[in-house]
């Protein structure tokens, strides 16, 4: 979104046409608009839903978000205007969005206004509702979309044990820790191929030197390392994404209202509701994100690029992987003096036809 930058000579607000009213709490779409013009603009004032008129002294309000205008604006656009004690002047640079819910408008304000004008109690009062309408639209959002959870959960159960078994040869069939040393070599998803050069230095007193230094001449792409060096059964993961599922019932996007609407007037009840659903979302969404890690690491290309990378004259792997496409579904692993052990790719990790 592109948008122009205001300056000192702008309009005031108070010049400009009085914006629609909001009869209920902003969404956040409107809320992330603010933020994205303070940021780029740095004038709160001028936004377009910002409400230029002095509100009733007694007004009750509640506060969407604080915000300050960046520094690298300040210099172009000075301090902003607050509709409370400086409609006309400019007044600040840290300020709150608030929504006076009796005029249904949105103003943005100074930060002294907003705590000395209406008080601490109605901050406190503005993030208690955000947080129940961050909640609501969450699970509103989605428990509709949720309802396969529990499948996707039970689906993952044999490929985790799978991959639990498979780890564990892998480790025994080379080493722990030249696997741990080829993981965090590869965490940026490649692995390096480094060449020994004699590096030739004449000092200040014109004494020469040499030494040998490694130079990375080649980089080869690899995925899924992080699978072999992963801390916890995965199993025991799949368990608990599992026993989160269960906790959620399916339901459509009338019965999410329905129930919405039965556990908003009950915060705590609220809450746990979003905080279960978050859990067992995240907790599946986890588990799925390790077990394509797992088919990435499998993959046939992969593991030829792999293979290629210890077998490569220039790298000290500290073990060496065999693989063949004519046998896509097996390789072989070694760490001298160790014998090759031939590892079959299980049916669960393979890729899906």
């Amino acid at each position: 979104m592109q948008l122009r930058k205001p300056l000192k000579s702008d309009p005031l607000p108070s010049e400009r046409t009085r914006p629609s009213p909001f009869p209920n709490f902003p969404p956040q779409s409107v809320i992330d608009d603010f933020r994205a013009w303070v940021i780029e603009t740095g004038r709160p004032d001028l936004w377009l839903h910002h409400d230029p008129s002095s509100p009733p002294r007694d007004a009750e309000f509640d506060e969407v978000l604080r915000f300050v205008i960046p520094e690298s604006k300040r210099a172009d656009v000075g301090r902003a205007t607050c509709p409370i004690c400086s409609p006309l002047a400019p007044k600040y640079y840290e300020g709150s969005l608030a929504w006076f819910r009796g005029e249904g408008v949105l103003r943005a304000i100074g930060h002294e206004c907003a705590k000395s004008h209406f008080g601490e109690a109605a901050v406190a009062r503005s993030k208690f509702e955000g947080q129940r309408r961050r909640a609501e639209d969450y699970l509103l959002a989605t428990l509709p979309l949720a309802g396969n959870l529990k499948m996707r959960a039970r689906a993952l159960k044999p490929v985790a044990a799978a991959m639990d078994s498979l780890r564990s040869v892998l480790l025994r069939a080379g080493s722990k820790s030249a696997w741990t040393r080829i993981a965090k070599l590869g965490a940026g998803g490649s692995l390096p191929i480094e060449k020994l050069e004699e590096i030739h230095i004449v000092d200040g007193f014109g004494k020469a030197s040499s030494r040998m230094e490694a130079r990375t001449v080649n980089r080869v792409p690899v995925d899924g390392l992080s699978f072999i060096i992963e801390r916890f059964l995965t199993a025991a993961e799949a368990h608990n994404a599992v026993a989160a599922a269960e906790l959620i019932n399916t339901c459509t996007a009338e019965e999410a209202l329905d129930l919405v609407i039965q556990l908003s007037p009950r915060m705590d009840d609220l809450l746990d509701a979003e905080r279960l659903l978050r859990s067992a979302l995240a907790a599946v969404e986890q588990l799925e994100r390790k077990v394509a890690d797992a088919r990435a690491f499998l993959s046939p290309a992969n593991l030829q690029r792999l293979s290629d990378w210890t077998l490569d004259l220039r790298v000290d792997a500290g073990l060496v992987v065999s693989f063949s496409m004519q046998t896509p579904f097996q390789f072989k692993v070694r760490s001298p003096p160790r014998e090759w052990r031939t590892l079959p790719v299980p049916p669960e990790l393979r890729p899906a036809r």
